[in-house]
This record gives structure tokens, sequence and C-alpha cells, in this order.
């Protein structure tokens, strides 16, 4: 790995479901055989930090798992933890009795998962991977092509509203590029601001259909909606007024948010 770095002055790596790999843990308190050690990649990893890091500090290193204990050695997870989710807000036709079923309960339950992982984690939302698309049956391998688009780009626009990056499949991108293209646009220009952690509004909305992340300093304040109903037009928030500044979106007016639209705002704060 140092070798490659010196070599190439490569961006970081990614390291592809290292406990399917079992390296070799001496450990004398170990019951099995060294060989045998699915999660002899956690110390490894750790040196391995020390040292990247220390060839070249701004190396990202990336890997599948979401757990703690890959999380102490990497920059970015995966977050395969959150992929019931999409199913869980598009399956309309048949939606779960329990668990995240609103915008609100998926703002509740990424506040929460986010309240217990490690300081400084940063998780990759994904909708496609290499690995969702070969889940589901022949035909049927992309979101896109297992709930309708419309949703898909609603869902597309919520990860982006949210704490850290967003990784696409190649081909995954089809249908939500101008989306994602849009929203990045919007992060981009108050990078600043993602620098610090989302805050959830669960309380203007009464249906709780709506997504509603703000972030803020001194200068300025973003808003991002996403409406999560496939029926219901859903109005903005009392304090979305005239002050705000209507960046990117759609499916949206001044009266409020139609069925899996969603609006990016900004304002500047007058001092």
């Amino acid at each position: 790995m140092l070798e490659l770095l010196k070599r190439t002055d490569a961006d970081g790596f990614r390291f592809d479901a290292p406990t399917y790999n079992f390296f070799a843990n001496w450990a004398p308190w170990a019951r099995k055989r060294a060989f045998m050690s699915p999660l002899g990649c956690v110390p490894l990893f750790v040196d391995m930090r020390n040292d990247i890091k220390a060839l070249k500090p701004d190396a990202l290193m990336y890997t599948e798992p979401s757990g703690h204990l890959l999380r102490r050695s990497m920059d970015v997870n995966y977050n395969y933890d959150e992929q019931w989710l999409v199913s869980a807000l598009l399956n309309t036709a048949h939606p779960s009795k329990r668990g995240v079923r609103t915008a609100k309960d998926f703002m509740q339950w990424m506040e929460d998962r986010d309240d217990f992982l490690p300081v400084g984690s940063h998780t990759a939302h994904h909708i496609d991977s290499h690995d969702t698309f070969w889940w589901p049956q022949w035909g049927k391998k992309w979101r896109r092509e297992q709930y309708p688009i419309d949703a898909v780009r609603a869902l597309t626009a919520a990860f982006l509203a949210i704490d850290g990056p967003y990784m696409v499949f190649t081909g995954g991108e089809e249908g939500l590029d101008d989306v994602i293209r849009s929203a990045l646009s919007f992060r981009l220009r108050h990078q600043k601001l993602w620098a610090s952690r989302v805050k959830f509004d669960t309380r203007s909305n009464a249906s709780g259909n709506l997504l509603i992340a703000r972030r803020g300093d001194s200068d300025v304040e973003t808003l991002c909606l996403v409406n999560m109903s496939h029926k219901s037009v859903e109005p903005l928030p009392d304090y979305c007024d005239s002050s705000w500044n209507f960046d990117a979106g759609e499916r949206y007016s001044k009266s409020g948010i139609e069925p899996y639209g969603f609006l990016f705002a900004s304002r500047v704060i007058n001092r």
C-alpha cells in the first residue's frame, strides 16, 4: 500500500469486503488457527492507517462495513445499514407496520444512528451499488426499475441533503444525474456548512412526510426539503418565507411541495 502511494500518489484506497478475507491473527489467546480470523483486518487497518497518514495525511481510507470496529481506522464507510430504508420508504403498496415509514421516521432514525457513531465518522450514502445491483431478481436491477423514478429522485435528494458523501455505481446515475448535479452544486456553494452536523426539524410538518434539513452560521442558512409522500402536497414550513432563495429542486411552489418533490434553499443573514 505504501509503495503504491509513493509510486502513484493515489488519492487513497477502497477496501472490498475486508471481513471476507481472513488476515492472519497470531494472538496467543485466539481460539482458532491464525488463518480463521475474519476480524484480523481490524488491527491491520489500525497499523496501516498510521503508516499511510504519516506518508500522505490526506489519503482516504474507505471500506464497506459500517460498524464501529471498521470505523476506527477508516475515513469513510458505506451505508449498508441504511439499505433497508429504501424499500421501507418507497414500497407504498405494502408499507411496513413497524420501523421507518415517513420522512420524520427517517430523520429520527438517522439522528439516533449517528449519535452512536464514533466522533468524526463519515457515511457514504448510496441507492445503487455493485452489491445492491445483484440483490433483486432479473429485470429489476436498478432502484429506478423497482420503484417509480420520481420516488428514487426524491430519495436521492434526501441522501444528498444530509451529512456525508454520495456514492454512485456506474450506470446508477441514469435518470438521477440532474438531481445529483444540482444538489452537489448547492453543497459546493455552501461546503463550509456541510462540515457541521445537520439539524433535522421534526416538528414543523404535521404529517411527518417532509424531510427538513437545516444548516447555518452567522452569515448564511440553508434549508433542504424533500416530500417523501407519494400522494399528498406538503406545505412549506412557516419560516420558509420570501427571505429565502429557492436555488434548486423540482415539483415545488410557494404554496407547497408536491409528492416526491424537493427544494434546496438558502438565505443570507441580515445583521
